[in-house]
């Protein structure tokens, strides 16, 4: 049985600044740091605004919070099991890409159900169980695949450095989700009109976040699975006849 891909491995020692040169020169952690940028600031603006974009459709303040709810329960759920998956095949690459597919597919479904599933709950909550699962898995998993990109450095450095673009990405999410769908009533004619100009802003905003939820599927499919730590531990426990005696998910 090959080693778990987050086990203990030893860590070399750099100065911060040499550190952060070598996470800079690391194409494919940067690439990572993006796509993982992007999807913290959709999700982030999806749970900020999340009553701004349903309410323009009747939804009530209480059937919001039990979507907002099926979102987040699925999402531990979905995270807890996908973690599990990768720790135990090591095929972060293609749970990568899957996941991201998957955001991609749910943020169109969010779409799709706002268009033409007007005032029905079951619809909303399905598709944000499907962003859920998919969004909060995609955390984990990201931070664990950049860890393994730039092993042997300090996994928490790593971490840091994604988590601080994903709050930039989120800050600038947020910011124009919540100006796009504040609606200033006094100004519209009528409620009709402040209804349906209030219905194009959640869908405008809906589709910014197909459009980085997109980038984000071709940003993953760039990323080569160079993975360090996997590789220097099953060199340790199985020497150079690692790569020729263990499955190919499991490398």
């Amino acid at each position: 049985m090959f080693p778990s891909a987050v086990a203990a491995s030893p860590i070399e020692e750099m100065t911060l600044s040499e550190s952060i040169m070598v996470m800079c020169a690391n194409k494919n952690f940067m690439i990572l740091t993006m796509a993982y940028a992007f999807i913290y600031g959709i999700y982030c603006a999806v749970g900020s605004t999340i009553s701004n974009l349903l309410n323009p459709f009747g939804y009530s303040p209480t059937e919001i919070s039990i979507a907002g709810g099926s979102c987040m329960l699925s999402g531990v759920i979905g995270a807890l099991l996908v973690a599990i998956f990768v720790d135990h095949t090591a095929w972060y690459r293609k749970t990568h890409l899957s996941l991201s597919f998957l955001i991609l597919c749910s943020v169109i479904t969010i779409y799709v159900v706002l268009h033409w599933a007007q005032g029905e709950l079951s619809p909303v909550i399905a598709s944000c169980v499907m962003f859920g699962v998919s969004g909060v898995s995609y955390f984990p998993i990201s931070l664990s695949y950049g860890a393994e990109l730039t092993f042997p450095l300090q996994p928490a450095l790593v971490n840091a450095c994604m988590n601080f673009f994903g709050q930039v990405c989120a800050f600038f999410m947020i910011g124009v989700s919540a100006l796009v769908t504040d609606v200033n009533i006094e100004e519209m004619d009528s409620m009709d009109n402040n209804t349906e100009e209030r219905q194009n802003s959640s869908y405008f905003v809906t589709i910014i976040f197909c459009f980085f939820s997109l980038i984000t599927l071709v940003l993953a499919y760039f990323i080569k699975e160079d993975l360090r730590r996997v590789n220097f531990k099953l060199e340790e426990h199985y020497g150079n006849y690692a790569d020729e005696t263990l499955p190919l998910g499991s490398r």
